[in-house]
């Protein structure tokens, strides 16, 4: 073969690869605004749109600027979007992960005449840098359909300086093609929903907050604004949750005022705060919810409780 020959080979294959990388490309965009209309048709939103979306060499899905309008009016943009490990192999992905960072509010943040909402407000304006939110969001699911629909999820959600939440769940015998073709939105009633998941098993679940911050932080925001220095108005709250807790039904006293201890702790600021779940009847939904909607009827909280199986931990 000669050298001509081998350069016409290798600019052949090369313009082949690149078409196909091209028109990969095209096909996102297409699945992600057929998507994006779909969630806008069903209510989810008012309206979605995005700046460019690309497929990079290693499959990953990257996203710069999603601008959302949601069903309140609030109007919000996500700096960037990207989707790895993502499953193309199948009608419904068995694997995917997705990561958030950075957020921008065009109008401004959402106004409020709520007092905690409020501190919330002055807060999260106190930390904007650069007009962008330094928040990060991250989720990923593995599901194993040949494998009782098993299903291990992953949920994170960090405010550098503030705070981080972690949660995951184990669920089995989900479907989650039957999910998907609910089609959730304010069409749909509760009960379909609740129906396609009659069978599944919650084998566990657990989320868990760790304060960097932003307890101290809205803590001062709340007492300035009723002239009380952070120590006070933590003490403020502490003796309103406790007489709260008097009222508490008899069966769910002893929630309560351990609920208020630990809150107690918690507003001590610097602390994390994990609550994990094993429910009972290995987690069978239909189960579990006969007997928390007969508990519930009956007032016996502490059934509830049991039925649930929650430990709590901080520290």
């Amino acid at each position: 073969m000669t050298k001509k020959s081998t350069f016409l080979l290798l600019s052949g294959l090369f313009l082949i690869v690149g078409a196909a990388f091209i028109a990969l490309n095209l096909r996102i965009r297409s699945m992600v605004d057929e998507r994006m209309e779909e969630f806008v048709s069903a209510g989810y939103y008012q309206s979605l749109d995005y700046a460019v979306v690309w497929l990079m060499p290693d499959g990953e899905i990257i996203m710069r600027d999603l601008h959302v309008v949601d069903t309140e009016n609030n109007e919000y943009v996500l700096k960037e979007i990207a989707v790895s490990e993502f499953d193309y192999f199948n009608e419904f992905p068995h694997h995917l992960k997705l990561s958030v960072s950075g957020m921008h509010f065009p109008g401004g943040i959402p106004a409020t005449n709520n007092l905690s909402t409020s501190a919330w407000h002055t807060y999260i304006e106190s930390i904007i840098d650069e007009d962008v939110l330094p928040i990060s969001v991250a989720y990923g699911y593995d599901y194993s359909p040949d494998n009782k629909h098993y299903m291990e999820n992953d949920f994170s959600i960090e405010l550098p300086g503030s705070f981080l939440l972690t949660a995951s769940s184990e669920i089995e015998n989900i479907s989650l093609l039957q999910l998907d073709s609910v089609g959730l939105g304010p069409g749909t009633s509760a009960t379909q929903y609740s129906s396609s998941l009659q069978d599944s098993r919650i084998l566990g679940a657990e989320i868990t907050v760790q304060d960097m911050g932003l307890v101290p932080a809205i803590l001062a925001a709340q007492g300035e604004a009723v002239d009380l220095d952070p120590s006070e108005y933590r003490q403020q709250l502490m003796q309103q949750m406790q007489a709260l807790a008097v009222f508490a039904p008899q069966q769910f006293q002893f929630v309560a005022k351990d609920l208020v201890l630990r809150i107690g702790k918690l507003l001590e600021g610097g602390k994390t705060l994990r609550v994990s779940v094993s429910p009972e009847f290995e987690g069978n939904v239909q189960e579990l919810q006969s007997e928390i909607m007969d508990a519930f009827y009956t007032a016996n909280f502490e059934r509830i409780y049991e039925v649930l199986n929650p430990k709590i931990e901080i520290y």
